[in-house]
């Protein structure tokens, strides 16, 4: 893993997103944004290894938009309601769609991504990643996509977002099921890390970039992983619902071969037109 290219896109994302919420003080956004802090280095590890593919992502997706190669601008634009933006400006921030990186544009609040991306899939036999949230995989027609998808053996790969929220309700009010156990039911592959052992801890990176690796490696699709994430701000917009569970930077501190200072003065020339 060049663990340099994986923090340059984290701290992209987060440099990106802090400019957001300077321009929603500032007045220059007025739509609902949906910020990506918290869930940034999954992006950032994706874009390493599926580069290339079909991209169905959820409504909380500028990460995998800058990630994959999308252009600042053009998603700023967007957010701005300008014609310049990704969808001339009239999508905002839940609906990004850039056919120059295969990124696929719906809004993904209630996972309607699943199905698409499952149909995209079955039709052009082409690798396919598709990113939905926790809340969306309540919606019934997540598992019979599962089952589709295993039984036509799809080259897709399913990433579930997991926060334990859905808007403000946590994950444990709701239901009582774990989405890998939909997802073996209907007899697909499927990873999970524990709810109990959710912190970025040191190895969260690399087990993390092994999983995804392997299963492309080894051809292990249709698959699923439940990755949980935190987010730190809220739902909708830019508040803080609390501290989030862990510090995502702190996570990069063991790679010695990370010149942090160089990145830092990279993605500040990136951003700078912005």
């Amino acid at each position: 893993m060049n663990a340099e290219n994986v923090y340059k896109k984290v701290l992209l994302v987060n440099k990106f997103e802090d400019k957001v919420i300077q321009y929603i003080k500032e007045g220059k956004i007025t739509i609902p944004v949906y910020l990506s802090k918290g869930q940034e280095v999954v992006a950032a590890i994706l874009s390493e290894l599926c580069s290339g593919w079909n991209i169905f992502a959820q409504h909380r997706a500028h990460d995998i938009y800058l990630c994959f190669g999308g252009d600042p601008k053009k998603l700023m634009d967007e957010l701005m309601g300008l014609e310049t933006g990704t969808s001339g400006g009239k999508a905002g921030s839940n609906c990004i769609h850039d056919l120059n990186i295969n990124m696929w544009g719906h809004h993904g609040l209630i996972g309607e991504n699943v199905p698409i991306a499952t149909g995209f899939a079955f039709g052009s036999l082409k690798p396919t990643l598709c990113i939905f949230g926790d809340g969306a995989a309540e919606e019934d027609y997540i598992g019979p996509s599962f089952g589709f998808a295993t039984m036509h053996k799809l080259p897709i790969l399913y990433i579930c977002l997991d926060n334990g929220l859905s808007v403000l309700t946590p994950k444990e009010q709701r239901r009582k099921w774990r989405l890998i156990d939909i997802a073996q039911a209907y007899g697909m592959e499927m990873l999970g890390n524990h709810p109990d052992n959710n912190q970025m801890e040191d190895l969260f990176i690399d087990r993390l970039y092994e999983s995804i690796y392997n299963i492309i490696k080894f051809d292990f699709m249709p698959t699923l992983l439940n990755i949980f994430v935190c987010r730190k701000h809220w739902h909708v917009g830019t508040g803080i619902d609390n501290e989030p569970e862990w510090n995502t930077f702190e996570s990069f501190n063991k790679y010695n071969s990370i010149d942090f200072l160089k990145i830092e003065q990279e993605v500040d020339e990136l951003l700078k037109d912005i």
